[in-house]
């Protein structure tokens, strides 16, 4: 390949295009290419099957979670209050796409997990949210903004996938 010819491969979800061949490719087309490809992708995902309901999908470039906050409960536990504050955490992220939240949209999440949530929950989220700070599962950004840890996004992401 010589210096003006480029080699270029791109996955969105579960489809991959590869592309050899001149650098004008990339100064003229390629911010087009990508957006027809992603708008393919997006329209011909397997989360458009109904049957696939509450499974993880695909969509563009970044794995995205079509799951209920109750189903992530129950993945993950969610019987204790910190598991379920780490559930609501996972939706806001994995489903929600949420780089960071605050104290009130965790709690209006966990209030979504019927079943799992309880009053008592709500009353100790501060001195909750505090110890898995200290645990590392979630970081404090800055007072009353939170997200989950990239070591903890990465095994929520498996946990669920699977």
């Amino acid at each position: 390949m010589n210096e003006n010819a480029v080699k270029i491969q791109v996955r969105i979800g579960q489809s991959e295009v590869s592309y050899e061949g001149p650098i004008s490719f990339l100064q003229s087309d390629l911010f087009l290419f990508m957006k027809e490809a992603a708008t393919w992708c997006k329209t011909n995902t397997p989360s458009d099957d109904p049957t696939l309901k509450d499974t993880p999908s695909v969509s563009n470039k970044t794995e995205k979670f079509d799951l209920s906050m109750v189903t992530i409960a129950s993945r993950l536990g969610g019987k204790k209050p910190q598991e379920l504050i780490v559930a609501a955490c996972a939706y806001l992220t994995l489903v929600e796409g949420k780089k960071n939240f605050n104290k009130k949209e965790i709690h209006e999440e966990m209030k979504k997990a019927t079943g799992y949530y309880q009053e008592s929950h709500g009353k100790n989220l501060g001195r909750d949210l505090r110890a898995l700070i200290r645990k590392g599962d979630i970081k404090g950004i800055k007072e009353d903004s939170y997200a989950l840890s990239a070591e903890k996004k990465k095994k929520l992401e498996a946990e669920l996938s699977g």
